[in-house]
């Protein structure tokens, strides 16, 4: 099953509604959330989601203005979710503290395969704090960091951490 939503807005409780029915709803795949302002209640309704549903392949929230706070949220859900494979968070507000909460998710998540984080505000902090927690586990097939503010040092010292565990890798 594929559920895609777009241009929800911080008051839509109807979207509320339709979170909470897909808490027990195994045959859902794919959760794609697009071009929305959503509010950290929205997101917390996404946390429980990931945190009870465990269908969900597919998570893709791109061009939502979410921050640090709002994936910290999400790592948290992904933190207790065995099925997610695929995490799509490009173009949206995620800094520093957001990638070392993803980093910190992915030392007791080794499901998912692909993260997205194209067009953010990742800086080598965070780059280092997700190049570091990318050796702590089982290699993931793709990594995304393009368009984030990050020095050549760093994305040549990210280049070669994924050339040695055969990490794809968009820089």
């Amino acid at each position: 099953g594929l559920l895609k939503f777009s241009n929800i807005r911080e008051h839509h409780t109807s979207f509320e509604k339709v979170l909470s029915g897909l808490k027990a709803s195994p045959n859902m795949r794919h959760l794609i959330i697009r071009q929305s302002s959503l509010s950290h209640h929205h997101l917390q309704m996404v946390t429980k989601v990931l945190q009870l549903n465990d269908g969900i392949a597919w998570l893709v929230l791109d061009h939502n203005d979410i921050d640090d706070n709002g994936v910290q949220d999400i790592a948290n859900g992904l933190s207790e979710n065995s099925s997610v494979e695929h995490v799509v968070l490009s173009d949206n507000n995620i800094g520093d503290r957001g990638a070392h909460a993803l980093a910190n998710m992915m030392a007791t998540n080794h499901q998912f395969k692909t993260l997205f984080l194209q067009g953010n505000h990742i800086s080598d902090v965070g780059i280092h704090a997700l190049s570091d927690a990318l050796t702590k586990r089982p290699p993931i097939d793709t990594i995304d960091v393009r368009d984030n503010p990050i020095s050549e040092t760093t994305l040549k010292q990210l280049e070669g951490r994924c050339h040695q565990l055969g990490i794809r890798c968009y820089t």
